[in-house]
């Protein structure tokens, strides 16, 4: 896939009643706080009527509603939201985020949502799900016959939606060939968030980002396995070097380096901090 990263990308991120906040604030953090020059002065707002969009923010990020942008939006724990766009008010986007929580389950029977995510994707450059948000792309036919995760709650309930899905459980982040990639549960929509800026934009301005909001995401590459397409998925978590984790202490250290294939999974061993 030839990717175009000299214009700023349209990142839109679904919401709906019931969407997990962190599912979709997360990535909106980091994606919304990326910058391609280093530091904090590339983050300050350039005037009080101006939002921190300059010439260095490589992503436009807005939220979009089949409500639409005048219908507020309830996410768990009652947190009230207004988005930006509706369906037809959205304009093009390059990345969509499908983020997850119980109010997925709805919107499984819900047509027009499902056909929207079919459309958006069919046209964007990248498609992602944070949690349940996959159950979405999987009713989208966005997921079949790949590998994919979910929280790990709703494993079960993915493969009810399309039984020719590969559900890797435990993995952490999982991308295919074709550039849709699932995470697992909440917080996990951070390191996808993450592993997506830095496959577009390199790893020195993921790690920038990540400095910039003090999220430890060095730990977070260190217990992290990556593993290509064609292996097989391990019934024993792997610490990236071949060894399963009930190894040392000393043999988890290693930072797993990245492979070039046409598809990788990042996972944590047993959900343990490896450092």
């Amino acid at each position: 896939m030839n990717i175009n990263t000299t214009a700023p990308w349209n990142v839109g991120i679904l919401i709906f009643d019931g969407v997990e906040v962190l599912d979709f604030a997360g990535p909106f953090e980091v994606f919304s706080r990326t910058r391609l020059v280093p530091g904090l002065d590339s983050r300050r707002p350039r005037s009080d009527d101006d939002d921190d969009v300059n010439e260095d923010t490589p992503l436009n990020v807005f939220t979009v509603a089949q409500s639409g942008a005048d219908t507020e939006i309830v996410a768990t724990g009652g947190l009230r939201i207004v988005p930006h766009h509706g369906f037809d008010s959205a304009p093009s986007i390059d990345l969509l985020v499908v983020p997850g929580g119980f109010g997925t389950r709805s919107l499984l029977n819900n047509q027009d949502v499902i056909t929207w995510i079919a459309k958006t994707a069919a046209s964007a450059q990248r498609v992602t799900s944070v949690c349940t948000g996959a159950l979405l792309l999987a009713k989208a036919g966005l997921l079949s016959s790949k590998r994919a995760t979910t929280h790990w709650g709703a494993y079960d309930t993915l493969t009810e939606v399309d039984g020719t899905i590969a559900v890797d459980r435990g993995a952490r982040v999982v991308e295919s060939k074709d550039g849709v990639i699932t995470s697992a549960g909440v917080a996990a929509g951070i390191d996808m968030a993450f592993s997506v800026v830095e496959s577009l934009f390199g790893r020195e301005v993921a790690d920038d980002t990540a400095r910039y909001i003090d999220y430890p995401r060095t730990q977070h590459r260190n217990r992290n396995r990556i593993r290509a397409a064609s292996d097989a998925i391990p019934e024993e978590p792997s610490d990236g070097n071949g060894t399963e984790c009930k190894s040392s202490p000393s043999a988890s250290r290693a930072i797993p380096q990245p492979v070039h294939a046409s598809s990788r999974s990042f996972s944590l061993c047993h959900g343990e901090l490896q450092e």
